[in-house]
């Protein structure tokens, strides 16, 4: 049973820190893969009974498996349609950190292309807004530069599936660590992570009380283990102090 790494409880809601790996809730009836849900139903066993769906009780959120990051859980009915809202109405602020291939063109931009399914590979990707698909917009700004790679702030104003990913690949930027989005980057050494390079680091959310709380998860080690390494291009371009990158 997977260990919860806690950040703060109260009577509605938990929020954690999810590790890469753990998969949130089971995909298919019957898998024995131990899950997020697994855990959060043995530290809260009232919250079964939460949510629209008995496989993800509590869940209004998702990371995939190998992204770590803040999670907030829903443990009563009237937290959980408090945030299901929240997410549906965009009032949820969401911050990551990713690690992209070679270098972004601004220091700043928003990508606001299309996403939708590909027929031919199966995975989500990232289209003119001309084309089918759903609206997606990801806003990106440079924290720092190295001489293969970029590392980036990203805000999510939609939550679409591996949107992240998506919009980075189809900009011909994708993230360090991405197995559904390949792409070979000319003169560029393929980075070892083991993992994709994607840490939700901030969430803000409303409370039920009308007041706004944010929760922040430090980057795990292998990410700033990665960054030491990393040969630099320059120095720290952003100017904010207040994203928990944590020692590197």
């Amino acid at each position: 049973m997977p260990a919860l790494d806690i950040l703060f409880e109260n009577a509605d809601i938990l929020a954690i820190n999810k590790p890469a790996g753990l998969i949130v809730h089971e995909v298919n009836e019957g898998d024995v893969e131990p899950t997020l849900v697994d855990a959060i139903v043995k530290h809260v066993p009232a919250i079964k009974n939460v949510g629209d769906d008995p496989v993800r009780p509590g869940i209004v959120h998702r990371l995939d498996r190998d992204v770590s990051g803040v999670m907030v859980i829903a443990k009563t009915p009237e937290a959980f349609e408090n945030l299901k809202t929240a997410f549906k109405e965009r009032t949820v602020v969401k911050e990551y950190i990713a690690l992209v291939y070679g270098q972004l063109p601004k220091e700043f931009d928003t990508i606001t292309l299309n996403i939708g399914r590909s027929q031919r590979s199966g995975r989500m990707v990232g289209r003119p807004t001309s084309q089918d698909g759903m609206e997606a917009i990801t806003d990106y700004e440079v924290i720092e530069r190295f001489r293969t790679a970029t590392l980036a702030k990203v805000n999510i104003k939609t939550g679409r599936m591996h949107q992240i990913r998506a919009h980075m690949f189809a900009i011909g930027h994708p993230v360090v660590g991405d197995t559904l989005h390949t792409r070979v980057i000319k003169k560029i050494r393929p980075i070892e992570l083991g993992r994709v390079f994607l840490h939700a680091a901030k969430l803000t959310i409303p409370m039920l009380d009308g007041s706004s709380k944010t929760f922040e998860a430090p980057m795990p080690k292998e990410l700033t283990d990665l960054l030491a390494n990393m040969p630099k291009q320059q120095i720290k371009v952003s100017s904010h102090k207040d994203i928990p990158l944590g020692d590197f």
